[in-house]
């Protein structure tokens, strides 16, 4: 993967527009490439594109969440009781059970999101 400086340049608009086509087939060969989807959102908020840079983290979201479900193991329903009192205790989850912590990048992805979206609505 080739990375392409984001300057001002007459010959630049070719440059960043290979590097987008090779993120983009990167990512539908590996979707759990984080760094591929954060470069490409950098790429789209430096060419000012909102709408674009929305879609890409939206679709990275989405992707990394189903990602994480999937890796979180089966067990037992004393283990799940367990495990959902000690978060709880230590402050890991809320009252409803929902995990407070978020893996990776999802956490600054989502604070992008609203930002982004903001953006979009006000302009």
């Amino acid at each position: 993967m080739k990375v392409v400086h984001l300057n001002k340049e007459k010959g630049n608009k070719d440059d960043l527009q290979q590097e987008i086509d090779d993120l983009e087939q990167t990512i539908k060969a590996h979707p759990a490439n984080e760094k591929a989807y954060t470069r490409l959102m950098v790429i789209y908020r430096k060419l000012n594109d909102p709408k674009k840079e929305l879609k890409v983290i939206t679709t990275a979201i989405k992707t990394f969440e189903e990602l994480f479900k999937k890796r979180q193991p089966v067990y037992t329903s004393k283990i799940k009781a367990l495990s959902k009192a000690l978060s709880k205790a230590t402050g890991l989850t809320d009252k409803k059970g929902n995990s407070l912590y978020e893996m990776g990048e999802l956490a600054k992805w989502k604070r992008r999101k609203t930002t982004v979206s903001k953006k979009i609505k006000a302009g």
